[in-house]
């Protein structure tokens, strides 16, 4: 059984942490051990709005062996930061999978990958790894989305579009099919991307 700790301490790592229970191996697989703190120490008076536990900065923390991580924060710069500092220490991230959401079986998926409520990945996609899809968004078929990237709520990336690493798309965003869009990008909230 694993011991799942979730990198970050705002407002979507509480979110990740309810969706956790309700997630594709919970109970059987691993069980939530605590937070950690990412890379930007916060005031530890805020961290009263979380239902466990602040076990340690990523930067100090000791591995154990039946330990698993996600990255439970928006900000592509950040996960990439926190990815290697894990993965330095030999840290074994899990993909966390919302029981509603519907992935197709010919769909790849890196590590770290966060799929919350009701998201919809098509076949014949590709998701790099610390990827995150907040509550219902979806990826159309023969699409791929780049490493570290996050896909806010109501995110809509049809058919064979490809997204870059790192990228930022805002709630409500679209892609119509066959965009190509860079690494780095910003998309805005309620955005279409034309091509």
């Amino acid at each position: 059984m694993k011991n799942l700790l979730i990198i970050g301490t705002g407002g979507f790592a509480r979110e990740v942490w309810e969706h956790a229970h309700h997630s594709i191996g919970y109970g059987s697989e691993f069980l939530i051990g605590g937070f950690l703190e990412g890379t930007v120490p916060l005031d530890p008076l805020k961290y009263g709005k979380l239902p466990m536990k602040v076990l340690e900065n990523i930067k100090n923390y000791q591995i154990k062996d039946n330990d698993a991580f996600v990255i439970a924060i928006a900000n592509p710069a950040i996960k990439k930061q926190i990815g290697e500092i894990i993965s330095s220490k030999n840290g074994i991230f899990i993909n966390l999978i919302h029981k509603t959401s519907t992935i197709a079986s010919s769909a790849i998926l890196g590590h770290g990958v966060i799929i919350c409520p009701y998201v919809c990945i098509s076949g014949n996609t590709h998701i790099g790894n610390h990827v995150m899809f907040n509550c219902y968004s979806d990826l159309g078929h023969d699409s791929e989305v780049g490493r570290c990237s996050s896909i806010m709520g109501h995110v809509d990336i049809t058919g064979q579009t490809k997204v870059g690493d790192y990228t930022f798309w805002g709630s409500g965003s679209r892609a119509l099919p066959g965009s190509r869009i860079g690494d780095h990008s910003i998309i805005g909230a309620g955005s279409v991307v034309l091509r």
